[in-house]
């Protein structure tokens, strides 16, 4: 009786405290996003948060892509449209747009990006990266991190619950053409922008799957033995790569140096949430620690006390050189 008493007592220790009313605040602002009545008995609250503008975006967007570069805040035509650009566009319009706020300037942004990432995929399943303003592909195909970039933008299209299913369609097909350069991907953070996009994919599959049945899901036998392949060899890309990237970890961490590598270069962060992304899918415990580990090195080297100091500013950062200031 007196170990119950101890341990029940031990809940009331202000840490533990803290940690439950840190749970109680994430589950009520979960619910302030997802559900109407609960957001509009608040409204009297002021939102700290402005409404996001789409101005600029529009602006940079005519009838093919996104143009690369402002002169100021002119599109400067001469220097064309990037895959990369329309990749990350994807990701921020359908974490953007709700069942509330569908609203026609998204969708028709949406679909002017998918649409150049159908033009510039290439026979192979690659991606071309960049395009004169005359339309015409000035490489044979793009970097890596330009076919990851891409996939990451479609696997969230993928995953967005309020496009139509011819869309959904279509960003499926080129993914599914991706699947040869996928697999041969060599460079680290070309794995993770395709360890995110495919997470988007995957994860909309399990919540297919235990929402209803996988086979009532489709409309006949052929599409769902398709689905099945389909979500294996993605399965397969999507865990190979996470495993390389903890062997990258394993080969250049040292005890200062929580990292892939010997140096930080550009989109750091991306490493790290790619394993995270990867242990919320298969809760291997290992992506958990070395996603979180990298992360807190990442924030620790980075934040200056009231500011982030991003590596890639000027110069990269390497293991006993001197960190570049921002």
């Amino acid at each position: 009786m007196r170990q119950n008493a101890y341990d029940f007592g031990r809940k009331m220790t202000w840490e533990n405290v803290g940690r439950e009313y840190t749970t109680i605040f994430h589950k009520a602002l979960h619910n302030y996003d997802n559900y109407p009545k609960i957001r509009d008995r608040f409204s009297f609250l002021p939102n700290k948060l402005p409404k996001v503008k789409l101005d600029h975006l529009k602006l940079m967007t005519d009838n093919v892509g996104i143009i690369q570069h402002t002169d100021i805040d002119v599109p400067a035509l001469h220097y064309g449209y990037s895959t990369d650009d329309v990749g990350r566009a994807l990701v921020a319009l359908t974490q953007l747009i709700n069942s509330e706020e569908k609203t026609e300037d998204i969708l028709k942004l949406i679909t002017t990006y998918m649409s150049f990432l159908e033009h510039a995929q290439t026979e192979m399943g690659h991606f071309h990266n960049f395009m004169s303003y005359e339309g015409k592909f000035l490489d044979e195909k793009g970097s890596e991190d330009t076919l990851g970039r891409a996939i990451y933008g479609l696997g969230h299209v993928i995953s967005c619950p309020y496009l139509s299913k011819n869309m959904l369609t279509s960003a499926r097909i080129l993914v599914s053409r991706s699947k040869t350069e996928l697999r041969n991907l060599r460079y680290p953070r070309a794995k993770a922008y395709t360890i995110c996009g495919l997470y988007e994919i995957l994860k909309k599959r399990v919540e297919v799957d235990e929402s209803e049945s996988l086979f009532n899901s489709y409309t006949n036998t052929v599409e769902y033995i398709d689905a099945f392949v389909e979500k294996n060899a993605f399965e397969s890309i999507f865990v190979n790569h996470a495993d390389s990237l903890v062997d990258l970890y394993e080969i250049n961490h040292k005890e200062d140096w929580n990292w892939f590598e010997p140096t930080i270069t550009y989109s750091n962060a991306k490493l790290s949430e790619s394993l995270l992304l990867a242990y919320n899918y298969t809760k291997d415990k290992t992506y958990k620690k070395i996603g979180l580990d990298t992360l807190d090195f990442l924030t620790e080297i980075q934040w200056r006390d009231e500011f982030f100091d991003m590596v890639g500013n000027h110069g990269w950062y390497s293991f006993n050189g001197e960190k570049p200031l921002f």
